[in-house]
């Protein structure tokens, strides 16, 4: 404390002023007569010492506390008032310096301060005085906030296979990421979090940096040469709603009534207690009632009797009905001698749900979910020439257990040897167990996420967002585009500025259909693209075509990167000659002989035959349709749609893609009537359309002015008037039809909107009635089952001592 506060006197109290109302402010207190001090009798410096130490002793009761956000290492948005805020004492006083520029303030009765500094250019390093708090190495430059779900929240080091060389080798002291923790609340908006850590790019840092935000600041600060800080505010598995305040949610009463839900007393401790004891019991029954972990890991166990199966075959249900609980496979590997006792790695692909992996009878890792690649190193001591056994215990949740395909399933040496495993697995059912109950993820209910981890950010300055989620709402994709928009609206609210909002649109997963499929996937990719052309100042980033089948979380992750800072450069930087996207629709029409003509908002194509396109017509049902490009236009045609209603493109899971434009850069899923004009064409047809009209009537005007008859007798004022009178009654007419036939449509629309309510509810009561049936059956399945095994278990019990009975009677013989 007396060292810093030496400090901040060398630093900030520099003028006579200060010093002299501050030397006569001690001379008034008991503290500073008891020690004679005067301002005469000191020189200079040892009046600094003094103060220092006088001033460590005054305020060691005072407390002064800045947002977690503030910390070494940070990067504060350049060219933008830069708002400091944080808590002190009632009335206490607050001084702060940076970068030269010094201002004071007094916090509040309710010990609240808050004040701005002016605008900086990027730089830095700078320091942060406040008080005696010091807040090193701070630059001024460029922040992004990058928010969603696991695909922004993915770390570097889960993309090793792809990008090791960079994380291991590449500093960027200009690059600064901080990652907020893990926090939600439902009673309030926060206004703090538990910790930030702001962290450089460099190969100790890198591996817990999201891998997209490791390459966005990269580009960003190669490009613009500014330093770049990106706050990672995101969660695996959220939904958008979960993102959102409850304000934004007025549409929703569903989710409004889920987040009021999580605010009864106690209803949040109640549910875990009680959803952790049953998961408790779950996994004790599970362990002792499973076979193997006594002696099935072993390397002299004789699994000869057991069936042997294909890993990627129906083995998790071996009767035809999944089988929850525990699974055992074994495979012998032969190890060459010039690989004994050496280090290696063995990657085990994805596994369905969680595994403990076993070599020679020794536990090497273990994993608790279904995503994560399985890639455990081995000790050197564990391996041995010739015959070695590797034992995996699968457990299965609530699915079927099963190993991903076209994943590496190998065992690797560090002197590069490596051992493909075998397909063939020798296999037993440890434990037969019903389904574990459910846990309840209250980080994914509704407001709980933007309360905890968006809205202490609030104050915070930024120049840009990126928002990458969605797969957690492809089952509900028709709200998606309107959940987005107004949770864009709320959060440029409550921040009190608006930054360009960068949506990236879902990758490719999962099968590839041969029919026009029904994708919920692709529902939600194009409510993702409609939101954007809805949504002032946003753009779409499209991952489609950087996708893995087999993995929700696909790595590369520096190409997502790349095509989210070209929106960026277009966006924020305003290089509007930036080809940033792939063709993007302007129009749709209808052409000659039942064929649709696609215009795009850039005339550069890819030419020749297309695939991906569909077309349907009043059935509702889609057709695959042959396409052809020119190089500006896209024409359609099926021989089963002769009128054409809608169109879509890349309408799968994971779909084919054909449509780029000339820059190689895929478009986007989308779907579009016939008649469709993009809204900004549509502005400026509009604003086109009234300036010659404009233009029109202005000719007209003077054509008339020149054109008017000379000498003409006027019209008898009767004929006159009665033709005004007409004239008049027919523009009543006019406006009377109007307002009937407006009525009529506004009649149909709540005719139609009231009969799509009542559906909805009707279909939302059967739904929840439907869910509360299984819910109260699968309980019962549950406790049968429970009950049964605790029955089972008892007789075990009952035998045991019985059989222990007899042995004490024996041995008394």
């Amino acid at each position: 404390m007396e060292k810093e506060l030496k400090e901040v006197l060398s630093c900030e109290v520099e003028n006579f002023l200060f010093v002299q109302a501050f030397a006569i402010t001690l001379i008034m207190t008991n503290f500073a007569l008891d020690y004679k001090i005067t301002l005469i009798s000191f020189n200079m410096k040892k009046a600094f010492l003094s103060l220092a130490l006088l001033l460590s002793a005054l305020v060691a009761n005072a407390t002064v506390r800045l947002p977690k956000i503030f910390s070494d290492n940070m990067v504060i948005q350049r060219n933008a008032e830069i708002r400091i805020w944080g808590w002190a004492d009632p009335k206490e006083n607050v001084f702060i310096a940076l970068n030269g520029k010094k201002v004071k303030t007094i916090a509040s009765e309710s010990g609240e301060w808050e004040i701005s500094l002016p605008a900086m250019k990027a730089g830095g390093p700078y320091t942060l005085l406040v008080n005696d708090i010091k807040i090193n190495n701070i630059l001024i430059g460029d922040v992004y906030l990058c928010s969603g779900q696991s695909n922004m929240e993915l770390p570097m080091r889960r993309t090793a296979d792809l990008y090791k060389k960079d994380m291991d080798s590449i500093v960027n002291t200009n690059v600064r990421y901080v990652k907020i923790p893990l926090t939600f609340n439902f009673k309030e908006p926060q206004n703090d979090f538990r910790a930030c850590d702001w962290k450089e790019l460099n190969p100790k840092n890198s591996p817990d940096m999201s891998a997209l935000c490791y390459y966005l600041g990269l580009n960003i600060n190669m490009s613009e040469n500014v330093p770049v800080g990106i706050v990672n505010s995101s969660v695996g598995g959220s939904p958008i709603e979960a993102w959102m305040h409850y304000d934004a949610l007025d549409n929703y009463p569903a989710y409004r009534k889920e987040a009021d839900k999580c605010i009864q007393n106690g209803y949040i401790e109640k549910t875990l207690k009680e959803e952790a004891e049953k998961m408790r019991t779950w996994n004790n029954i599970l362990n002792e009632t499973d076979h193997g972990l006594t002696e099935w890991t072993s390397l002299y166990f004789d699994d000869n009797k057991w069936e042997t199966v294909d890993m990627f075959s129906d083995w998790g249900a071996p009767d035809g009905k999944i089988a929850n609980g525990s699974h055992w496979l074994r495979q012998e590997i032969d190890v060459p001698e010039k690989c004994a006792g050496k280090e290696a790695v063995l990657r085990l692909g994805c596994i369905v749900d969680a595994d403990s992996v076993y070599v020679n009878g020794v536990c090497i890792g273990s994993t608790g979910y279904q995503y994560p690649p399985r890639i455990y190193k081995v000790r050197p001591d564990l391996l041995r020439g010739g015959k070695n056994i590797i034992a995996v215990r699968v457990i299965s949740y609530q699915g079927k257990p099963s190993f991903v395909r076209e994943k590496p399933y190998k065992l690797t040496f560090n002197n590069g040897y490596e051992i493909t495993l075998s397909q063939h697995w020798r296999h037993k059912i440890g434990s037969r167990m019903p389904a574990r109950v459910g846990q309840t993820f209250f980080q994914y209910k509704p407001i709980g996420l933007y309360y905890g981890m968006i809205a202490p950010l609030n104050k915070f300055r930024f120049c840009g967002t990126v928002w990458f989620q969605g797969e957690s709402n492809t089952n509900r994709a028709s709200e998606y585009s309107d959940l987005l928009q107004k949770m864009v609206a709320d959060w440029r609210k409550r921040q009190g500025y608006s930054t360009p909002f960068i949506i990236v649109q879902l990758a490719n997963f999962m099968d590839t259909h041969d029919k026009p499929f029904d994708s919920e996937w692709a529902a939600l990719r194009n409510a993702q693209r409609e939101a954007s052309t809805l949504i002032p100042d946003a753009a779409l980033a499209t991952a489609l075509g950087l996708g893995e089948w087999n993995d929700i979380h696909p790595l590369k992750k520096r190409d997502v990167a790349e095509r989210v800072f070209l929106q960026i450069e277009r966006l924020v930087y305003k290089k509007d000659k930036m080809i940033a996207e792939g063709p993007v629709v302007k129009d749709v029409k209808a052409g000659k002989n039942g064929a649709v003509v696609l215009s795009f908002t850039r005339e550069d194509v890819q030419k020749g035959s297309l695939r991906g396109f569909e077309l349907s017509g009043e059935s509702g049902f889609y057709y695959k349709a042959d396409a052809t490009s020119d190089g500006k236009t896209v024409t359609l045609s099926c021989p089963d749609v002769k009128q054409p209603k809608s169109v879509r493109y890349a309408w799968d899971d994971n779909p084919i893609l054909s449509l780029y434009n000339t820059n190689g850069m895929p478009a986007a899923s989308f779907q579009f009537e016939v008649g469709y004009t993009a809204p900004k064409a549509k502005a400026e047809k509009a604003a086109k359309t009234a300036k010659e009209g404009k233009a029109k009537m202005v000719e007209n005007k003077a054509e008339k002015k020149e054109e008017k008859p000379k000498n003409i007798p006027e019209v008898a004022p009767q004929r006159k008037k009665e033709a005004k009178k007409q004239s008049a009654y027919k523009t009543k007419v006019a406006v009377i039809e109007e307002r009937a036939k407006i009525e009529k449509e506004k009649m149909k629309d709540d005719s139609e909107q009231f009969r799509g309510e009542m559906y909805l509810k009707e279909k939302a009561i059967k739904d929840e009635f439907k869910a509360n049936k299984e819910k109260r059956e699968q309980e019962a399945k549950e406790r049968k089952e429970l009950e049964k095994l605790k029955k089972q278990q008892d007789k075990l019990d009952k035998q045991q001592k019985e059989l222990d009975k007899k042995k004490q009677e024996l041995n008394k013989k």
